[in-house]
């Protein structure tokens, strides 16, 4: 069976099903999808938790070991799945078929994955007997609409005008709108959010946000890149709310960069790739410090980056994080 994020909470009331195949590139959908299965299932008992993060070279044998060492215990466990980028290759296609004949009343199979190939026999065979939810992101045209219903969670209700300043702020960093309407939510619950309420909140904390240090590594200011970064750390934002809107940024100045090779940019080529006008300069300026080669090297330290977060490559997220950071300076990649 096929969900969508908006009706896998109607699917869970009806009722939960043995295995469930999660894929999005957006953390905070994701995110949001997994903690409405783990929270129901928790509710029907399911106190349990073990799990694994694919890398290459993995060995699956553990997974079934835990699989049959909890039928004789008779406990109910949810065993999650995180696969992320990898390709499981055919001896992890063999063990998750292996595991799904395996799978009992008292196991919840929770697998995550960035992309899903329905072609491949392994996801043939959950979308037989469980669940897949496949999540899109948002689209820029859509996210006020969604910034509103979100903020509903919340306990907020949003002015449209304040949807939209919102919007254009976070530039699709879902991460980032999290941030800043639990922000608002904490100082001004149950109250109607209006534009002033964003700006005033925004700029509680303009000194040091991951916006301001987006213009800053797009603008090539090294000193004041790094001052930012670190303030953010001290402030206790995680890697992952920075690495996405650097990466994202890095693909956005890779497809300008092609672009840009078979004809003049237009502003429609920015408003396309969900660039607002007033950065438009500051896109300009770093595509002028880059070569396609330059910002293909980017892309790979960013894939590299989104690895080391996810757990399948050992690494220090922050030391990363500084080092992709580092590299869209340097003018001497190789």
């Amino acid at each position: 069976m096929k969900l969508t994020l908006e009706n896998l909470a109607e699917s869970l009331k009806k009722e939960l099903s043995p295995v469930y195949l999660i894929s999005s590139n957006e953390p905070l959908l994701y995110m949001r999808a997994i903690d409405q299965i783990r929270g129901f299932a928790t509710s029907k008992g399911f106190m349990e938790r073990s799990l694994y993060t694919i890398g290459p070279r993995f060995d699956w044998s553990i997974i079934e070991a835990d699989l049959n060492n909890l039928s004789l215990f008779s406990s109910q466990k949810i065993i999650e799945i995180r696969i992320g980028s990898e390709s499981v290759g055919i001896n992890g296609s063999n063990a998750i078929k292996k595991l799904l004949e395996k799978i009992n009343q008292d196991t919840l199979l929770l697998i995550s994955s960035d992309k899903i190939d329905f072609k491949l026999s392994w996801i043939k065979s959950i979308d037989l007997i469980g669940t897949i939810v496949q999540i899109w992101p948002i689209p820029i045209t859509d996210l006020s609409r969604w910034l509103r219903s979100y903020a509903k969670d919340l306990n907020l209700s949003l002015t449209d005008g304040a949807a939209r300043l919102l919007a254009e702020r976070v530039e699709g960093n879902l991460l980032a709108a999290d941030q800043e309407l639990k922000k608002i939510s904490f100082l001004d619950k149950k109250e109607i959010i209006n534009e002033e309420k964003i700006i005033e909140a925004v700029s509680n904390n303009a000194k040091y946000n991951i916006f301001i240090l987006s213009e800053a590594i797009l603008s090539g200011n090294r000193k004041r890149t790094f001052s930012i970064l670190n303030n953010l750390r001290l402030e206790g934002i995680q890697p992952i709310q920075i690495s996405w809107l650097i990466t994202s940024n890095i693909i956005k100045l890779t497809r300008l960069k092609i672009s840009s090779l078979r004809s003049t940019l237009s502003d429609t080529v920015f408003f396309k790739l969900g660039i607002m006008k007033r950065n438009i300069p500051l896109f300009k300026s770093a595509l002028s410090r880059h070569s396609l080669k330059d910002l293909k090297y980017l892309l790979n330290r960013a894939y590299y980056l989104d690895k080391v977060l996810k757990g399948v490559n050992k690494g220090n997220p922050w030391c990363e994080l500084k080092q992709l950071i580092l590299c869209t300076f340097n003018n001497d990649l190789y």
